[in-house]
């Protein structure tokens, strides 16, 4: 923490719909500081937040491998894996925010969740017993939240994780639900006014809707999902297979994405004055392509942390691909007629 002298003036009303004041608004900052001087430094930096600094500036340094001439392709690429903050020009924040896959950029339950899902699988393919791999799982998850600066939204998806891998730990039958109301308990003991802030309700709106409703959803579509019927499934080959397993991801993924949409179309009025029909096609395309690109993050931080450069750089050149397709196909798909309208109650 730093002593600071400065004048203290509240955030400027804006004007033409909401911005960047308005969402520090919801979070419960409503002024600023101005012709500050830094006066002293009241407490240094603890032994975790140094190592956590290094961390980041390791971490940044792997992802950039193999990327110095794709500038905003990195850059993007850092937003997604350590939450810095994307160079986007005008036109693509507009993209992003009016296509409804803004979330993509912030550190939160899509980040947390498939980087928890790799580092679990990471300790079952290396045949460690489930309750050491649920506890390393945590552990590791925990510092990369810390790393990205433990943001609102991922202390938030860590506790849901945390709550449901417990189940294993304590050999109780899992329950997302369950899990949910847990995670936000907890975030709300931790810091009572995450609940007048716009992330906390729109996250929890969300995730309570994908639980409450886009499982059984999704499971009513899959039971009735027989492709090939009369056919026995020994005499299945690869075609029928790919028929059959692709159609149950599709069938899965719009289901989540329908309940998604549904869940946060009202917050999207309410806080952005923006209503996007096309989110629902578009993030069913751009969450699995943003989790092929955090997978192949993770691949490289875990080889280049260890020294194995040419591999990160593989992976990363991956991942910079994907993230260019995402973002042409987003600026052509926004130009569609019906993608989004202004919209405010």
């Amino acid at each position: 923490s730093y002593v600071l002298r400065g004048v203290i003036e509240p955030l400027p009303q804006e004007t033409g719909g909401p911005g960047f004041n308005s969402y520090l608004a919801n979070l419960g900052i409503r002024q600023r500081i101005t012709r500050a001087q830094l006066i002293a430094e009241a407490a240094p930096p603890t032994v975790f937040q140094q190592f956590c600094a290094r961390a980041q500036d390791r971490m940044e340094g792997v992802l950039h491998v193999g990327l110095s001439e794709q500038p905003q392709a990195a850059s993007l690429y850092l937003a997604m894996l350590l939450g810095e903050k994307a160079v986007l020009s005008a036109e693509q924040q507009n993209a992003f925010m009016r296509s409804g896959t803004f979330h993509i950029f912030s550190i939160s339950g899509l980040h947390v969740g498939v980087i928890g899902m790799a580092i679990y699988v990471s300790c079952n393919l290396l045949r460690m017993p489930r309750r050491p791999a649920v506890v390393i799982t945590l552990v590791v998850l925990w510092l990369y939240v810390a790393i990205t600066g433990a943001s609102s939204p991922a202390v938030r998806a860590f506790l849901m994780i945390a709550f449901l891998l417990a189940t294993e730990v304590f050999r109780l039958p899992g329950n997302a639900l369950a899990a949910l109301v847990a995670a936000a308990l907890a975030t709300l003991l931790l810091d009572p006014l995450q609940l007048f802030s716009t992330g906390f309700q729109m996250s929890y709106t969300v995730v309570v809707a994908l639980v409450a409703m886009g499982l059984p959803l999704g499971e009513k579509w899959l039971a009735a999902w027989r492709p090939f019927a009369l056919l026995p499934p020994a005499d299945w080959r690869w075609p029928h297979r790919m028929v059959a397993v692709g159609g149950r991801w599709i069938l899965g993924m719009t289901a989540a994405c329908w309940t998604a949409f549904l869940a946060s179309t009202p917050s999207g009025i309410g806080y952005f004055q923006v209503f996007s029909p096309g989110a629902l096609v578009a993030n069913l395309v751009i969450i699995p392509l943003s989790s092929v690109t955090i997978w192949a993050g993770f691949i490289s931080l875990v080889a280049g942390l260890p020294g194995l450069l040419p591999l990160s750089a593989l992976a990363n050149g991956t991942a910079a691909l994907i993230i260019r397709a995402m973002d042409r196909m987003l600026m052509a798909g926004i130009e569609l007629p019906g993608v989004y309208f202004n919209a405010h109650f």
